[in-house]
């Protein structure tokens, strides 16, 4: 899937094993990106990208090999989602609404409300963070749902609200390529 939009891709630990011989695919523990962080300084690419077992779940890490943060990961999807919701001007009226699990930073918030956001913090679970999702009227339920545990989820009406990690890479490589340098 990345190899069709991406100039190159690097794959790391791609053949399924599900005896899991190199330890558990939890993308959020740091031992678990170390491989992935000497990979990107070595072959100087731009990020790299992490995913837990079934894939539900994502970590990324900078072009110095720095892990970005769960939560500031979070910040930056809840941006993507905001930000191509406001080019829909059918939607813009209202507040859209973003939420995130009690683990994630205090900041956040804050950090939420400057993008323009309704921050609503609720219970950890990512079924917590589908149910309230798919639960909602769908005028005032949330665009987008995170969790300090690396499961994020667009709901804005393209596509089933559920925690893709490939969806959620693939829509912050489609933004920073077309529309973060305009913001």
């Amino acid at each position: 899937l990345f190899e069709r939009f991406c100039q190159r891709v690097i794959m790391l630990n791609d053949i399924a094993d599900g005896s899991f011989p190199i330890g558990n695919p939890d993308p959020t523990e740091p031992n678990r990106l170390a491989e992935l962080q000497q990979a990107v300084i070595v072959s100087q690419a731009d990020m790299g990208f992490a995913f837990d077992g079934d894939g539900d779940r994502l970590m990324i890490v900078d072009n110095s090999g720095k892990v970005i943060v769960a939560d500031h990961l979070l910040y930056l999807l809840a941006q993507v989602a905001i930000t191509e919701r406001s080019t829909n001007t059918t939607n813009f009226k209202k507040v859209p609404k973003v939420l995130f699990d009690i683990k994630c930073s205090h900041h956040l918030p804050h950090l939420l409300n400057q993008l323009g956001a309704d921050p609503i913090m609720t219970r950890t679970g990512s079924s917590l963070l589908r149910q309230q999702l798919q639960t909602s009227a769908l005028v005032t339920a949330p665009i987008f749902a995170g969790e300090l545990s690396g499961h994020f989820i667009f709901n804005d009406g393209y596509f089933i609200a559920y925690d893709d990690a490939m969806y959620a890479g693939l829509r912050l490589l489609h933004w920073l390529t077309y529309t973060a340098r305009t913001v």
